[in-house]
């Protein structure tokens, strides 16, 4: 009885064994049989990439099997989109695109700036929209050069005299291309500071902008008695 218990663990064990083995060959065979790469680039990075239903990871080349694969591009809020591919042996594809959000606009982008950035880079050359808007985008960016933006001077022949200063704000919901905060020293010079960033050639639409007046000076006659 034991003899015939020893003998039928040594052979479940030599089963096992060939079980693990045929899995590894199996795989290596999978493995080398994927002579075909996709290389994967799509705006927004947490959109999901599915081929054939497979889900595959953004920002990454994969090996895959030479065959027909239906491409899928899909993320909450956004326009999916699907097209087909064929990769030969030893064929190389790029799925490199992007989603436009539900309106079928790039509003998305102007708060996603790390999105925004690979959407620069997948843009087809004859893609007007995309180029149109990446120009605009980059030109609303651009400002964060100037900034912060002060403005100290006296105006109508030095009798009133005008100081804010115009700074990005990096609040976390900032949902522009970028938001500012104008700080006006002196009062009354709000829509003086937005006419300077119009006067400078930035479109006030692409910002999201905050006001605080905050004098440093005050005459004292309102507490006069």
């Amino acid at each position: 009885m034991l003899n015939f218990i020893k003998r039928h663990k040594i052979a479940t064990i030599i089963t096992l064994n060939l079980v693990v083995v045929a899995i590894v060959v199996i795989a290596i065979i999978i493995h080398f049989a994927k002579t075909a790469v996709i290389d994967i680039l799509v705006a927004p990075k947490d959109a999901i990439v599915t081929l054939n239903g497979r889900r595959y990871d953004n920002q990454k080349q994969h090996d895959v099997l030479p065959g027909n694969y239906h491409v899928k591009i899909a993320m909450d809020n956004m326009q999916t989109k699907e097209y087909d591919i064929t990769l030969e042996k030893d064929g190389f594809a790029k799925i490199w695109g992007y989603l436009l959000d539900v309106n079928g606009s790039y509003e998305y982008y102007y708060s996603h700036p790390e999105d925004a950035n690979i959407l620069t880079k997948v843009a087809l050359d004859d893609d007007e929209a995309a180029k149109a808007f990446i120009a605009k985008y980059e030109k609303a960016i651009s400002i964060i050069d100037i900034l912060p933006f002060d403005y100290d001077a006296y105006t109508d022949g030095f009798s009133e005299y005008v100081q804010y200063n115009i700074q990005q704000d990096l609040r976390d919901d900032c949902n522009k291309a970028v938001c500012l905060i104008i700080e006006d020293n002196t009062g009354g010079n709000e829509q003086t500071a937005k006419d300077k960033l119009k006067e400078l050639g930035y479109n006030l639409d692409d910002y999201d902008i905050t006001y605080k007046c905050e004098p440093l000076y005050t005459s004292g006659l309102d507490n006069h008695e």
